[in-house]
């Protein structure tokens, strides 16, 4: 499936202002540098956009839907997109740390260079997603419903992958440490990893190495 962002040729310039109008929808934009903290975008919708720099911390999306969107060096610290939908959107270079994201629904969806530290999933349902160079340490990827789920290059230390079946992701090329699973850990079954990271997951079985 293609996960790129289906774009017009020419985008119109628009203000957060815009969107939060009565009809609570934009399509066909480009907004720029706005600094939009805590506010709320309830149910909202977005579609064949592209967000850049923009400083939307602390916002409620919840329930919101996001078609062919762009989301390029954006700050989503602590904001919360509680069952919100994303199809065919790109997150590149952006800042998501704490980001709450819990019963989200993404299909065809990459993240790029993102830091999503402490970034909750919980109970996420992920189809054809794709994380590349991103950090995720001490996130919580609890419970997901995972088709295709693609892992490049990506920092996992001490992340929660409790109740998440992981058989068939390729952990290989990711610092992969300290993963928070249940014991024994049956959410690595099947999970794919480099022959020097074993060391690292052995004592999830309670083995130890002797030295």
């Amino acid at each position: 499936m293609d996960a790129t962002p289906r774009l017009p040729a020419v985008l119109r310039s628009a203000a957060w202002e815009e969107w939060a109008g009565e009809e609570q929808s934009l399509c066909g934009v480009r907004i720029s540098g706005a600094p939009t903290d805590n506010q709320e975008f309830y149910k909202y919708e977005i579609r064949q956009s592209v967000l850049e720099n923009c400083h939307i911390d602390g916002c409620d999306f919840t329930g919101s839907a996001f078609y062919d969107v762009e989301f390029r060096g954006c700050s989503l610290r602590n904001s919360m997109f509680a069952d919100a939908y994303f199809e065919r959107c790109l997150f590149a270079g952006c800042t998501c740390i704490g980001a709450r994201m819990p019963g989200v629904v993404m299909k065809n969806v990459q993240f790029e260079d993102c830091d999503l530290h402490y970034a909750s999933l919980d109970r996420a349902r992920l189809t054809a997603v794709t994380l590349r160079r991103c950090d995720l340490s001490e996130a919580a990827l609890t419970e997901l419903r995972l088709r295709s789920l693609e892992v490049q290059e990506c920092r996992l230390v001490k992340t929660s992958f409790f109740k998440t079946a992981l058989a068939g992701v390729d952990f290989s090329s990711c610092e992969l440490a300290g993963p928070v699973v249940s014991s024994p850990p049956a959410e690595l079954k099947g999970a794919i990893i480099a022959p020097e990271q074993a060391a690292g997951l052995v004592s999830l079985l309670g083995v130890k190495i002797k030295k």
